[in-house]
C-alpha cells in the first residue's frame, strides 16, 4: 500500500486531533447495526484520511469481506448486532486474514479483556460512546502495530 499524506504539511485534517492519529488512505470495513453510528463514523473517518465502507447488516458486511478480504486494512465492528455479532465478524476475519487488525466497539465493558476476544484476534476494544479522538487513536495504534508472525 502506498500511504497517503494525512494532511497538507503537518496541519491536521480535523482540528484538535493530532495529525499522527489521522488515516493515511487505509481501507476500513465498518460494521454497526445503528445507521446513525455508521453514517457519523464514515463521515468522520473519511474526513481524517480513511476510506471507509460501512454496513448496517453484519451478514452483508461478511459477504463483502468474504468476496475480497484483501481490499481492507482494518475491520471496525460493533459487538452486539442482530444475526451476527462482532465476535462472528472477527472470527471470519481471523479465518481469512489472521494478520488483519480488528477493532471492537462495545457498550459492554465486561468484554474489555476477554480471552474470547483475543482468541478471534481482537486486541483493541473501544467503549461506546467514544469520541473521534479515542477512535482515531485506537485505529492508528492497531494499524501501526507489527503484524503477528506467520
Amino acid at each position: 500500500m502506498n500511504p497517503v499524506s494525512p494532511s497538507s504539511g503537518d496541519r491536521p485534517l480535523l482540528p484538535g486531533l493530532p495529525a499522527a492519529d489521522h488515516g493515511r488512505g487505509e481501507r476500513i470495513l465498518h460494521v454497526d447495526d445503528e445507521p446513525t453510528v455508521t453514517t457519523a463514523l464514515q463521515r468522520l473517518l473519511a474526513r481524517i484520511g480513511y476510506r471507509v465502507e460501512s454496513f448496517n447488516c453484519p451478514r452483508t458486511a461478511s459477504e463483502r469481506f468474504r468476496a475480497a478480504p484483501h481490499e481492507f486494512d482494518l475491520v471496525l465492528t460493533d459487538l452486539m448486532m442482530p444475526g451476527l455479532t462482532g465476535l462472528d465478524i472477527a472470527s471470519l476475519v481471523q479465518a481469512l486474514r489472521p494478520e488483519l487488525p480488528v477493532v471492537l466497539l462495545s457498550a459492554y465493558g465486561e468484554h474489555q479483556d476477554s480471552p474470547a476476544l483475543r482468541a478471534v484476534g481482537i486486541h483493541v476494544v473501544i467503549a461506546k460512546p467514544a469520541s473521534i479522538a479515542v477512535v482515531a487513536a485506537a485505529l492508528r495504534r492497531s494499524l501501526d502495530r507489527p503484524a503477528p508472525p506467520a
